[in-house]
């Protein structure tokens, strides 16, 4: 990763940081809906910090192995546990 992608992925990061903590204040203050909104960009920027690296629209992009095996179980890890969460919140 180089050096610009390594600060875009601690910026997006940082902001997903910084937006849970906004969605807890907003729990706390018992504004259900904008905490929702708040978990949601949370969830964005955190999916947008793993997911960075050269876009697939682009010309001559050809992605390797070793870039995306690892992003495998992360993503999946992810989509498991908004399952669960969906699961859960259905009972």
């Amino acid at each position: 990763m180089t050096r610009s992608n390594q600060e875009l992925t601690s910026y997006r990061l940082q902001r997903a940081r910084q937006t849970l903590e906004d969605a807890r204040i907003l729990a706390d203050a018992r504004r259900w809906n904008p905490c929702v909104n708040r978990l949601y960009y949370a969830c964005f920027y955190a999916v947008s910090a793993l997911l960075i690296q050269e876009g697939d629209y682009m010309d001559f992009v050809s992605f390797q192995e070793s870039q995306i095996r690892r992003w495998l179980p992360e993503a999946e890890a992810f989509v498991e546990d908004i399952a669960v969460l969906i699961e859960s919140s259905e009972k």
